[in-house]
């Protein structure tokens, strides 16, 4: 399991009793053991072990997401499990549970002080969290390491069927996937990596450094938090290895590798569910009740470690309790810190400083049965952790460096009332993606006693807007959409054109077909929606990297082009794409255009791009936005999009009431202003200086590059000016010199009304058919 997370509760399930193995090493497959067509490789095994008076041993499964998510899964698939069982030279028979197999994985004494406790732990584990402790660099914890890896990749050679799929688990296993690629190339091999990868500067003190991206470069795909760890894994295989990268794809000694981000989560309706228990909500209660019910409650909830910044938010409430800050009257803090690692020096003196920091607080501002800081050694059933989560009004997670921090996710999950605010570092996977909450530099004091005061004061309608976007995020997210992506992207090394194929609708197969084998294609697409799934903070929108990998394929074949069109300001547009390649951008719905070819897209009679607005537009797009921001000093939870040529209004996130004020002020005041144009999109309104829209800007591009077929993907009611130009190539419209008509195939994206010809279902489908148009297009103007 990854040690990315605080296993914060004590196991309540039960696994069926182990016997003990006769085998010296633990690597031997016992007979009477089918293979399995999925194989989990992680460090430990999904329990945790109790030795029974008569010699027996008893598993509990082990609290953590990831057992959450894959035990599931592995016994659909009648899958195994192999790991470590957690106890020094244990050998253990593999036992047989619910269609899942488990196979212990036995480590000496040694070995669990060389590889675990020194190599994983004390060498990579604060290399790769930004060295905030100092890596310790040991050739024997190097050899050790290599030796347990070499041991893990026998055994899930020996238990994989042919063909099987085989997922390896995180940093102490990194050696494990190219291993088991010479002992097994049939096997589809994918890793995961549940803690940060680091950058250059930092990698690079690391002995072994070739070694391990070798290792790591052996799976099929390889996976990590988020796109940053992509992207600095990416760079080093390049410099370093000499790796080819191309996207999302790694070429490096005749094989290519997938590498992408899968941020991972928690089982989040099941912790919903668990907070509105009775016994849980009657809990939370009692809790404030035994705490002399605080006007509010901070909570920390964290594995003890120097990564997790326990002594940050100490530090910044210690500082406003001296300094008798009002957010901070009759409040306290609870800090949950689970024992790990405990027989590790680093470990030893934080947990000391810690409990003398802890100490010190109390000692000055603690009164008779009233702590400031109420600190827990010791970990907690879910249960219980769920009554912590529903009983704080404030929750605290302020690590230096995490992977992901599911504690964030647990918290959000547990707040059904829809209040509640989460203080959370900008250092943590989780802050890509929850970003309503109080974000905050764990580095910077003064920043994070800043936030706590704004957390602990927060208006009640603020934290219910940022919790309700906060659990939308976390509930429709959840660890088996994670594992689900995951395993499909796996499956799709196979063949990624083949699985693109099979998802798509029929009609949209057909049509990609036929497009492939025009003359001169066009392909346009919106951003928002399209290429990049909807999100409540526009600024966080980023495109999904196969349909990116799909772009940049088409856009360098010969005899076809390929333009991204949008409402989104030009400057805007290029930051959120980034570098695809020779794309045409067209911004703000066709009025700002960056043609690469030197054809400027004609979007109205009069040019259209921002340095061609006329004095009088100048002065009307200022007046125009100076009242949008008027109209957004009545109602703060609107966002406003300025642009060269007008300004966009966006209502995702409001409240009802408030989505039908704006609208209704727009419709009745700036709407009605001569040369002001209105456009309606979902959950947005778009106020332009300028007449244009996205199908005069891609029939004008279709007829500049003079394309004989022209693909356009779009999800917004402002899309259907483009399809309403575009038609088969046997309309009438295409013989009358006066019509803007092109030949070629539109796409809707999603649910609602529309004049395209083709439907597909979500920028998940899109990736699909971009991928099969780029392998259909290459194969056409290859052979033509």
């Amino acid at each position: 399991m990854s040690d990315d997370d605080p296993q914060t509760h004590r196991p309540t399930a039960r696994r069926p009793q182990l016997h003990p193995r006769d085998s010296a090493d633990g690597t031997a497959e016992p007979a009477g053991h089918e293979r399995a067509d999925m194989v989990v490789v992680a460090n430990r095994l999904p329990f945790d072990l109790r030795k029974n008076a008569d010699g027996t041993t008893t598993a509990h499964q082990a609290p953590g997401g990831l057992v959450t998510a894959l035990a599931p899964i592995l016994s659909r698939r009648d899958g195994a499990w192999i790991g470590w069982p957690g106890q020094p030279d244990l050998d253990l028979e593999p036992t047989r549970s619910d269609g899942l197999t488990l196979h212990p994985v036995r480590l000496s004494a040694q070995e669990i002080e060389e590889f675990y406790e020194g190599f994983s732990n004390a060498t990579l584990w604060p290399l790769y969290h930004d060295a905030v402790a100092e890596p310790e660099f040991h050739r024997h914890w190097w050899d050790a390491y290599r030796r347990v890896n070499q041991r893990f990749a026998e055994r899930a050679a020996a238990v994989a069927a042919d063909g099987a799929v085989v997922w390896i688990h995180d940093y102490q296993l990194q050696l494990v996937p190219q291993l088991l690629r010479e002992l097994r190339p049939d096997v589809r091999i994918g890793f995961f990596q549940h803690i940060p990868f680091p950058p250059v500067e930092l990698y690079m003190r690391l002995p072994w450094r070739r070694e391990v991206l070798v290792g790591m470069l052996g799976a099929d795909l390889i996976g990590f938090q988020v796109p940053g760890a992509v992207r600095n894994f990416s760079r080093l295989a390049k410099n370093l290895l000499g790796v080819t990268v191309s996207g999302s794809t790694l070429s490096h000694e005749g094989r290519t590798s997938r590498v992408g981000a899968f941020p991972i989560s928690i089982d989040s309706q099941a912790q919903s569910e668990l907070a509105t228990e009775p016994e849980v909500t009657s809990a939370a209660m009692k809790l404030r009740a035994d705490l002399g019910r605080p006007r509010k409650i901070i909570l920390g909830v964290d594995r003890l470690d120097y990564t997790k910044g326990i002594n940050v938010r100490l530090r910044a409430f210690g500082e406003l309790l001296d300094e008798k800050d009002p957010s901070v009257q009759d409040a306290v803090m609870i800090q949950i810190a689970t024992p790990s690692r405990e027989r590790l020096g680093s470990y030893i003196r934080m947990r000391e400083d810690i409990e003398r920091q802890v100490g010190a607080m109390n000692g000055e501002h603690a009164s008779i049965g009233r702590p400031a800081v109420h600190y827990l050694h010791q970990s907690f059933p879910r249960e219980d952790l769920a009554s912590f989560y529903v009983a704080a009004d404030v929750m605290a997670v302020t690590p230096l460096r995490d992977g992901m921090n599911l504690v964030a996710k647990e918290y959000v999950a547990c707040r059904s009332a829809g209040d509640g605010v989460l203080l959370l570092s900008e250092f943590t996977g989780a802050a890509t993606e929850l970003r309503q909450s109080v974000l905050v530099n764990p580095y910077d004091t003064n920043g994070v006693k800043d936030a706590l005061r704004e957390a602990l004061q927060m208006p009640a309608g603020d934290q219910r807007r940022r919790m309700r976007a906060l659990r939308r995020q976390v509930l429709t997210h959840d660890v088996d959409a994670w594992a689900e992506s995951f395993l499909s992207t796996l499956e799709d090394t196979k063949d990624p054109v083949a699985a693109a194929r099979s998802r798509l609708p029929a009609t949209a197969v057909k049509a990609v077909e036929e497009l492939a084998r025009t003359r001169y294609l066009l392909v346009g697409t919106d951003f928002d929606g399209v290429l990049s799934p909807i999100v409540d903070d526009p600024a966080a929108a980023r495109p999904l990297v196969e349909s990116v990998d799909a772009v940049r394929t088409l856009a360098v074949l010969p005899n076809t082009s390929v333009a991204v069109i949008s409402g989104r300001s030009l400057a805007a547009l290029r930051t959120l794409v980034g570098d695809i390649g020779p794309v045409h951008m067209i911004g703000s719905h066709g009025a700002e255009d960056a043609g690469i070819t030197g054809i400027p897209v004609q979007a109205t009679d009069s040019a259209a791009t921002p340095a061609q607005l006329t004095p009088q537009q100048v002065a009307l797009n200022e007046r125009v936005i100076a009242a949008m921001e008027d109209l957004q000093q009545l109602h703060p939870t609107i966002r406003l999009e300025t642009k060269p040529t007008g300004v966009a209004v966006h209502l995702r996130g409001t409240a009802a009431a408030v989505e039908k004020a704006v609208e209704q002020a727009i419709l009745s005041g700036v709407a009605e202003w001569e040369g002001v144009r209105l456009l309606r999109g979902k959950k947005v309104l778009e106020l332009s200086v300028v007449s244009t829209d996205k199908g005069k800007a891609i029939s004008g591009l279709s007829r500049a590059l003079e394309a004989t077929a022209t693909l356009f993907l779009g999800d917004d009611v402002t899309d259907e000016h483009a399809f309403a130009l575009i038609v088969p190539a046997d309309s009438d419209r295409l013989t009358d010199p006066d019509s803007p008509a092109v030949a070629g195939v539109g796409v809707k994206v999603g649910p609602g009304e529309t004049l395209a010809t083709v439907r597909i279902a979500d920028p998940r489908q899109v990736a699909d058919l971009l991928t099969m148009l780029a392998a259909e297009r290459q194969r056409y103007v290859i052979h033509a």
